[in-house]
């Protein structure tokens, strides 16, 4: 990031879940600017209900930011 000129926007994208990333982001004077759904469909019933008990973050996928 160094790099990048000044005057050059630069975006940088963190799951809402990981406030720790959200607050040194914010510190080195990244804003809060928007936000992005990202959608599953499971194969099977089985995974359906093993998403169902997971507790971790969820994350955008590359392709869709690409797709934007």
């Amino acid at each position: 990031m160094g790099a990048v000129p000044a005057d050059t926007p630069l975006t940088v994208l963190c799951p809402r879940s990981d406030s720790r990333l959200g607050r040194l982001l914010q510190r080195q004077g990244f804003q809060p600017a928007g936000t992005e759904v990202a959608m599953l469909r499971p194969f099977t019933s089985e995974i359906a209900q093993n998403l169902g008990q997971t507790s971790g973050g969820w994350y955008v996928a590359v392709e869709s930011v690409i797709g934007v």
